[in-house]
C-alpha cells in the first residue's frame, strides 16, 4: 500500500515539512515517484523503519487511519 506525505506525517508525528526534511537528510525511507509531481511512501517500509527505531514507543497507526 502506498501512502501520502500526510499519512507519513501522522505515522511519524511530524509536520509535512518535517517529513520532507527527514527524507532529504536520509533519516526516513525515500518515497517513490508515482507521477510527474506525485510521491508516495510504501507503508510496509515505514512500518519496518518505525519498528527498527531504538526505544520506539509510538503506536503505529492502523492502516485504516492512514491517508492513501
Amino acid at each position: 500500500m502506498l501512502i501520502t506525505i500526510e499519512g507519513v506525517s501522522e505515522m511519524l508525528h511530524l509536520t509535512t515539512r518535517g517529513v520532507r526534511d527527514a527524507w532529504y537528510q536520509g533519516r526516513i525511507p525515500a518515497p517513490i515517484r508515482v507521477g510527474r509531481r506525485s510521491i508516495r511512501w510504501r507503508l510496509d517500509e515505514l512500518e519496518k523503519f518505525i519498528a527498527s527505531q531504538p526505544g520506539a514507543v509510538r503506536p503505529i497507526k492502523e492502516k485504516s487511519d492512514v491517508k492513501v
